[in-house]
């Protein structure tokens, strides 16, 4: 089990996923001067690249936004298994609740979830379903 802070969130997504910075800049502009909250990065800035990824592996198999795709998620599962109570809340509230709240959401993403990253998911399911 991982020992991911939530206040590290946004400076680990931002080095493990290097594609991520553009998005953060934008959303950078306005929280000047403060940093984005990590709860944002993965509730706003990291779901619009996963969706822009998987949008490009149903339209070509085998590239490389796929293998992006499948090195988020590897990352997605380690902050999903943290010690860190506020990081693994950060995922399933604010990570899958917004990949998940789109009507496609679950046909879309669930390939690409680990273990834990799916049970969460389907916590989150479950809620939406209730």
């Amino acid at each position: 089990m991982a020992n991911i802070a939530y206040a590290d969130l946004t400076s680990l997504l931002l080095q493990r996923l290097p594609e991520l910075r553009e998005e953060y800049l934008l959303e950078r502009e306005s929280w000047k001067p403060d940093d984005v909250p990590p709860h944002l990065m993965c509730g706003s800035v990291l779901p619009r690249l996963l969706d822009r990824l998987e949008a490009a592996c149903r339209r070509s198999v085998g590239n490389e936004d796929e293998k992006i795709l499948n090195r988020a998620f590897i990352l997605v599962e380690e902050m999903a298994t943290s010690r860190d109570f506020e990081t693994r809340c950060t995922i399933e509230a604010s990570l899958l609740e917004t990949l998940l709240g789109e009507s496609d959401g679950w046909q879309r993403f669930s390939r690409f979830f680990h273990p834990e990253t799916m049970r969460m998911a389907e916590r989150v399911n479950r809620r939406f379903e209730g």
